[in-house]
């Protein structure tokens, strides 16, 4: 028989929500970290593809190197991602026609993404979570928006060696 006196069966509410709350907090800082850690590895090994990229913006067009696209976080907060810059700086939108050689690799492949990695740094993004909303959106009030997001990674796994996609 259960009895309400009994130290290890009741809990005080407070204490059980407190607990829940720590927990969460200790997670949330052990996912920080390792968000820190990643993107910090990640700049220090990709540092010679980011000079590459650097040197062949500039070589190819006029302008800056990186862009910033405002975008809403983390609940709903302004953000600016950083951007490798693959659009000329003439004219207006975002056509392919504006796109610049090195440009159209760099959307290709993905490299234009990488300077989210200080993003990351800055404690805006994580390494994995939904993308960032153009607009303010309720849900982001849950969790931190992220560089990779699930669905990139599960069709990378389903991908087959030699099937002519990145």
């Amino acid at each position: 028989m259960w009895f309400d006196d009994d130290p290890l069966i009741v809990q005080d509410s407070r204490s059980a929500a407190r607990g829940g709350t720590e927990l969460m907090l200790v997670s949330e800082q052990i996912h920080r970290v390792f968000d820190f850690v990643a993107a910090a590895t990640g700049v220090i090994l990709l540092a010679p593809i980011f000079l590459v990229t650097a040197i062949a913006i500039k070589l190819d067009s006029r302008g800056a190197i990186f862009i910033r696209e405002p975008k809403f976080g983390h609940g709903n907060r302004k953000i600016q991602l950083f951007k490798f810059r693959f659009v000329s700086t003439r004219g207006g939108g975002n056509s392919p026609a504006r796109r610049t050689r090195i440009g159209q690799i760099l959307s290709e492949t993905g490299i234009d993404d990488l300077p989210q990695l200080f993003n990351v740094l800055r404690g805006e993004l994580s390494i994995i979570g939904p993308p960032p909303c153009p607009c303010p959106n309720p849900r982001l009030n849950e969790v931190k928006p992220g560089m990779i997001q699930r669905a990139q990674i599960f069709a990378i796994r389903k991908r087959r060696p030699g099937d002519g996609r990145l």
